[in-house]
């Protein structure tokens, strides 16, 4: 089992910087215990560091290897920065994973290409899963989960420049 995680603020960004970091820290710690084989953040911001249309996508992966002889860190990111988080297992569908090969890797590839019809493409994968993915040309972060649900994705927005959150 993997553990995803990933924080986007949109906007004047004020919060304290080592307010974030603490909370970050506690948040991987507990992936640290979904997937001890490997931990990985990546932070991706873009506009004005204070404007309309600044952001900053936090993402943070830990990897159980289940597949391949090598544990692959998440998040991934290929040469165009896109990046990918996933909690699953591609069983058959719309992307072909060879015996002993990374399925987020082939899953990225598939994703890089396939968009920007990226929910075609993840309804057709066989298998339990949960994903986040940064199109960085398009500038679009895609997430969702399997129809039936079965690896978590919680959502929350933040109400105030406090932080205080609601699931959704």
């Amino acid at each position: 089992m993997c553990g995803i995680a990933l924080e986007l603020r949109v906007g004047a960004a004020a919060e304290v910087a080592a307010v974030a970091r603490e909370r970050r820290a506690r948040i991987v710690e507990a992936l640290r215990r979904r997937g001890p084989d490997a931990v990985a953040e990546r932070s991706i911001g873009g506009g004005s560091s204070a404007g309309e249309g600044s952001f900053e996508l936090w993402m943070a992966g830990a990897v159980l290897s289940l597949r391949g002889p090598d544990v692959v860190p998440q998040p991934l990111v290929d040469r165009d920065g896109n990046c990918l988080l996933w909690n699953g297992e591609i069983f058959g569908g719309a992307v072909s994973v060879p015996p002993g090969e990374s399925d987020a890797a082939r899953l990225l590839a598939a994703l890089a290409a396939a968009a920007p019809s990226i929910p075609s493409l993840m309804r057709q994968i066989c298998g339990p899963w949960a994903f986040a993915y940064w199109h960085a040309a398009s500038r679009t972060l895609w997430h969702g989960r399997d129809a039936l649900g079965r690896r978590s994705l919680l959502r929350a927005s933040s109400s105030s420049a406090a932080g205080t959150s609601s699931s959704r």
